[in-house]
Order: structure tokens, then C-alpha cells, then sequence
């Protein structure tokens, strides 16, 4: 049962409001939210409101302005999706981006405002990204950073090498690094562990403690057209936990149960098909530009539309790419939204890429639902987003099992 008044959030990375949007949409009331980029805030405040508190949340001003937003609100839900960026080195990642650390900001605020339960979204990839282990020692942390310093450092003078003449300095340093660069890969490699326990370890001491669960979710199966697989962390204060297990004889299960599956390999009984790209999408094909919010196409050269034209559906217009410029299947969900650096989802009935509100409504979003800022930072937005019908499927069920129930 639904509380009369739904519980209070706080949104930790809002990006332009996907997750924001699930939780109002479940009857949750907002707080506060805190996005750095501009572009995602104002697409934020346009829509969602003028809670949202810009800058960076490891400033201490900003901190406790989202901290202070929480006293005397309860019952309190901390949601967010930081960044986690993996430390490989055999990739073109900065093995030191201090990005890779923000999941350590969503720990810190769990801890200071001990919410009654918290919602940690993020890409499926966590599972397996390493980390450097939290628990070296400062000597050790210290080779471990001038290792990572120096594989960056030799990525950084390739990159300038192949832009312009190095400098005296500059080469001199690239032998250097480059005699040295196995043992500096050895002694990196060493560092790094799964990243998933330890944000998993340090959520359940957060605070007075946490019973915390993990599960990779697919959005399509909450009726987003779009096949989107997110690890979903959830964590429910121990005291709370303890209260619902005793007037519980099942095992408490934090995430929502599938309500949508491919007809055509499960029994329909008890679940809804997919929604399709048909049904998110086709009545946009052959409308105007701009003849709703955000629909703004793409201005692709003669031989570039006719490449589409010739792709068949269920592939690539360039064969080299898994997912940029993939002609989408009309009676099945689409394939997941990125940024892709432009290089979107093509429409399959029309040889054009899509427009950012067909994207938009693949990841669930209205058409009430404005985007703020250049095509191009609209598209980041909206590939970045949480599907609102996925936020809003796991706010329910935390409602459903008795959380906030008095």
C-alpha cells in the first residue's frame, strides 16, 4: 500500500532527469538534485523544477546544500548514477580520471544522511570493472599512482606526437617511459580489483548499516522499448530490514519482478509483450521536422542516405560498428541508446538516423519532455539517461514491499 504522502528523494548525479522523472512519476517528492553539467541541468530545471543544485558535488558548499535539503525529511530515498569508469590499461581510459571516484561522494552522503533506502544506478559493465584496491598501503598507492601517471603520460605523448613534433623534453620522456612501460603495466595491474564489492562492502557500513542487493535489470522487461541491461543496487537501513524480515516469512527481495517479456519465448500468462520500436516510434517517421519538441534531423550527405536505404534492417550501415548507425528492427525493441558521438540508431522505415525525440522515446521520455542545449549534448543527455518507466518500476516495488510503511 502506498503511504498518503509519497516518500522524499534526493537525486545525487541528475543528468537531464530520467531517474528524477521515475521517482515523481511513482509518487515519490523531490527534495533536492545536483547535476554539474550545464546543458543536463537546464534540460533538468525546465522539466523537473528549480530543486536541482548545480556544481560539483565533492565541493563542500554543494555537499551541504544537498545535505541540509534532507533534515527533517522522512521517510528519505538517496538516488544516483555516478560515473565508474574502469581502470584498463589497454584501453584509452585515464587510469587516474578522477571520475572513477565519485561513487565514493553517493557512500559518503548515504553515510552522513542515512537514508531509509538508496538506489545506486549504473552500466552493466560494473560487474567486471577493476578498480585500484582501496586497502594499499601508502607506499604502495603511491607506485601504484606514478604507474598509472605513466601510462597515461605515454598515451598523452603518442597523441601529441601524432599531432605535432615532440619537444626535446617530450621525447626524452617518451624513451623513458616507454623502456619502462611493462613494469609499470606490471605494478598497475597488480592494484586492481573488482570495483563492485567494494562499493557493495562500503554501502552496507554506511551509517548504522545497510542490507544492500544487486541485480543487472533489462528495461525492456518494464515495458521500455528499448533492450537497456543497468546494474540496479539497492540498500534498505538495517533497521528497517530487520522490522519487514520479521513480518515477512519470504526473503525480501528488493527489485521488481519482469512485467514485459518477448512473447514468442515466454507463456503470455502473466507477462505483457516487449513494446517495440513500432510502438514507441512510427508515428514520427514521415512527420515534419520540428513538427513536435525536439525532432530535429540529421543533414546526411546524398550517399550517406542512400547507404541507409540499402542497409537491411537488423544492421549496421557500416559493418565495422556493433551499435552506431544500426537500422532498428520495427517489432522488437530497439537496441540500447548511447551518446555514440552522433553516430545514433537509423529509423527503419525512412533513411534517416533517428532525431533525438525518437531517441527520447526509446528511453521512455514524453513528448512533454523538452531537451535544453545543441543537438549534440542533447543526444549525450538523452543516451545517458535513466529510462523513467525503469526508475519508476523499482520505486514502486520498494513502496510495494513495505519500506516506508509505518
Amino acid at each position: 500500500m502506498k503511504p498518503r504522502q509519497g516518500p522524499w528523494f534526493v537525486d545525487l548525479f541528475a543528468g537531464c532527469g530520467g531517474f528524477s522523472k521515475g521517482m515523481l512519476d511513482a509518487g515519490y517528492r523531490p527534495l533536492a538534485a545536483n547535476e554539474i553539467w550545464a546543458p543536463a541541468a537546464d534540460t533538468y530545471e525546465h522539466n523537473l523544477g528549480q530543486h536541482l543544485i548545480r556544481g560539483d558535488i565533492r565541493d563542500d558548499e554543494v555537499f551541504s546544500k544537498l545535505l541540509r535539503a534532507t533534515q527533517g525529511h522522512e521517510p528519505l530515498v538517496v538516488i544516483g548514477g555516478p560515473p565508474c569508469q574502469g581502470f584498463s590499461v589497454a584501453g584509452n581510459r585515464n587510469p587516474l580520471d578522477p571520475r572513477a571516484q565519485l561513487w565514493k561522494e553517493l557512500v559518503k552522503f548515504v553515510n552522513v544522511a542515512q537514508p531509509s533506502a538508496f538506489i545506486m544506478e549504473n552500466v552493466k559493465g560494473l560487474v567486471s570493472i577493476k578498480h585500484i584496491d582501496e586497502n594499499l598501503n601508502l607506499k604502495r598507492k603511491k607506485e601504484v599512482d606514478r604507474a598509472g601517471w605513466a601510462i597515461q603520460h605515454l598515451k598523452d605523448l603518442k597523441r601529441y606526437g601524432a599531432q605535432r613534433e615532440l619537444t626535446p623534453e617530450e621525447r626524452q620522456e617518451f624513451i623513458e617511459i616507454s623502456e619502462k612501460i611493462d613494469s609499470y603495466k606490471a605494478t598497475f595491474n597488480r592494484a586492481l580489483v573488482p570495483l563492485l564489492p567494494q562499493i557493495i562492502a562500503m554501502l552496507s557500513k554506511a551509517g548504522s548499516g545497510y542490507v544492500v542487493q544487486h541485480k543487472i535489470v533489462n528495461a525492456a522487461n518494464y515495458g521500455v522499448p528499448q533492450f537497456r541491461e543497468r546494474i540496479a543496487i539497492i540498500g534498505v537501513r538495517n533497521d528497517l530490514y530487520e522490522r519487514l524480515q520479521c513480518a515477512s516469512a519470504n526473503p525480501l527481495i528488493f527489485h521488481p519482478p519482469p512485467t514485459h517479456a518477448d512473447p514468442n519465448r515466454q507463456p503470455r500468462n502473466g507477462f505483457k509483450p516487449y513494446v517495440t520500436v513500432q510502438d514507441a516510434i512510427r508515428d514520427l517517421a514521415n512527420k515534419p521536422e520540428n513538427s513536435v519538441p525536439n525532432h530535429v534531423f540529421m543533414k546526411s550527405k546524398p550517399d550517406f542516405v542512400e547507404k541507409i536505404r540499402q542497409t537491411p534492417l537488423g544492421y549496421s550501415v557500416y559493418p565495422h560498428y556493433k551499435d552506431a548507425w544500426f537500422r532498428l528492427l520495427p517489432d522488437q525493441p530497439a537496441k540500447t541508446v548511447k551518446e555514440n558521438h552522433g553516430g545514433v540508431h537509423c529509423n527503419p522505415w525512412v533513411p534517416r538516423p533517428l532525431s533525438p525525440r525518437e531517441l527520447a522515446r526509446l528511453q521512455n521520455f514524453d513528448d512533454k519532455y523538452i531537451f535544453m542545449g545543441k543537438k549534440s549534448d542533447i543526444l549525450v543527455q538523452i543516451g545517458n539517461a535513466v529510462p523513467p518507466l525503469l526508475a519508476k518500476a523499482i520505486a514502486d516495488h520498494i513502496i510495494k514491499v513495505g519500506v516506508f510503511s509505518n
